[in-house]
């Protein structure tokens, strides 16, 4: 009876002891608290500000420990719709700021740090997490940054660092920098200059995306990928070379990039090549990255235009899409709000979705087919400009206006692409030439397409069955 008794306690004192083990290695439930204006939680030994029990307003500095416990997060919504804040502190033991934490707070106007490198590492949970989506500039030790130097040491930038963070005009980032998160230095208007060490390998989403001051920017060849939207909206990019290292490139990497004029691409890239100021992906024959001084290659490396290629593109007025290519997907025209006339080849098969939404100016649109092939072209919703602008074909009978002179003479002046017309032989075509003017007259005859072309000063741009108002006779 004894030894059972015995036995029931040592079992007995083992569970305990189990359960006391298994309490310890478990996380420890959350404690809710309130010191000052802050509620917080702790865990694990550290606070967590989860909200205010009143709206703070003015300059606010946030303890680094509050209950003897460091504080090491801002909760999701701690100080959402704070609009009396005009200035916030952060104190270096933060590492994590939660979704939304500062939504609101559009009165914030100064961040203030101490320690660059802690600030590079804190976790972002969104956007407006990030009190500088409204201030716009930071302090470091009450000095406003004006030139951002990443210190030496520091491995990543994160997600959303420095988001809409105006003040900056130039940033310096280490060779010890692998990585840049997505939204980094996104809406960094100020920023004319940025300096990327080879050790980087990968650009994030929208990284660098609505940094219009940046009129050049060198990708070096340690680069593997290119996040989508990297480089949304910096209309200053004037110019961009990818090197060999890359071999991703994310959708709407270069969208809206309006300034664009060159476009490179290393010899040895494995991936992507370029040719007529176009970026174009190998294997899918993609174009996927136009500027306005692109020239579409009709040798049939590109066999479609990709989505966004040239999105934003305001300085493209005219673009010849030629036979090679057979489909224009989602959005690769989208707000090229200067485009006039559009020439397409007659292998297009399918044009997707809003492919040129918002093109308002477009008013022609020269078709290398029959009426009958443009009606069999897959065209999508959102292309309202394209369907309302005027066809114009290539082959198919002569427009009731058309003159049928056997010669006609049309003055050229100082316009760039005036227009001129006349009859083939058998008067049952009508076709146009756009040309480039040499300033003075010439004598256009019937048939006369093959002299024209050997004339010193033209350059045969387009044809197409037109109207007569340009003869002179």
């Amino acid at each position: 009876m004894k030894k059972h008794y015995l036995r029931g306690v040592l079992t007995l004192c083992l569970a305990l002891c189990l359960a006391a083990g298994l309490f310890f290695l478990l996380p420890q439930k959350a404690d809710a608290a309130t010191s000052g204006i802050y509620n917080y939680s702790v865990s694990n030994g550290k606070a967590t500000i989860t909200g205010t029990t009143s709206k703070p307003s003015g300059s606010l500095t946030i303890p680094s420990t509050l209950g003897g416990y460091p504080v090491t997060s801002i909760g999701d919504d701690a100080f959402r719709d704070c609009t009396g804040l005009t200035s916030i502190t952060i104190p270096d033991s933060v590492t994590s700021i939660g979704g939304s934490a500062f939504s609101g707070c559009t009165g914030i106007k100064e961040v203030h740090i101490t320690d660059l490198d802690k600030w590079c590492g804190i976790s972002f949970g969104n956007g407006t997490a990030n009190p500088l989506n409204y201030a716009h500039n930071l302090y470091i030790n009450g000095q406003l940054v004006t030139d951002l130097v990443i210190p030496f040491g520091v491995t990543s930038i994160e997600n959303y660092a420095f988001y809409n963070c105006m003040s900056p005009t130039s940033v310096t980032i280490p060779p010890s920098i692998t990585s840049i998160g997505s939204y980094a230095f996104s809406g960094c208007t100020s920023l004319t200059s940025i300096t990327i060490p080879s050790s980087v390998t990968g650009i994030g989403y929208s990284a660098f995306s609505g940094c219009t001051g940046l009129t050049s920017f060198v990708i070096p060849d340690s680069v593997t990928s290119i996040g989508s939207d990297a480089f949304y909206g910096c209309a200053g990019l004037t110019s961009i070379t990818i090197p060999n290292s890359v071999t991703t490139i994310g959708s709407y990497a270069f969208r809206g990039c309006s300034g664009l004029e060159t476009i490179t691409v290393a010899p040895g890239n494995q991936n992507y090549h370029s040719s007529g100021n176009c970026l174009i992906q190998k294997e899918s024959k993609t174009l996927v990255v136009g500027c306005k001084n692109s020239v579409i290659p009709s040798d049939g490396s590109v066999t479609s235009i990709g989505i966004s290629a040239f999105s934003g593109c305001t300085g493209l007025t005219t673009v010849t899409i030629p036979n090679s290519i057979t489909k224009i997907v989602q959005y690769a025209f989208n707000n090229c709000t200067s485009l006039i006339s559009v020439t397409i080849g007659n292998g297009i098969t399918s044009i997707g979705p809003n492919a040129f939404k918002n093109c308002t100016n477009l008013t022609d649109v020269y078709y290398g087919g029959t009426q009958e092939q443009r009606d069999s072209i897959s065209l999508s919703t959102g292309n309202d400009a394209l369907t309302s602008a005027q066809w114009i074909y290539s082959e198919g009978p002569v427009p009731a206006n058309v003159v049928s002179p056997v010669e006609a003479r049309l003055v050229l002046d100082s316009r760039v692409g005036v227009k001129f017309y006349f009859n083939l032989e058998d008067v049952t075509r009508a076709f146009t030439y756009q040309v480039t003017l040499a300033g003075r007259e010439a004598p256009i005859a019937s048939g006369a397409y093959d002299r024209l072309t050997e004339e010193a000063g033209y350059k045969v741009l387009f044809f197409t069955g037109i109207g007569p108002e340009d003869f002179m006779t």
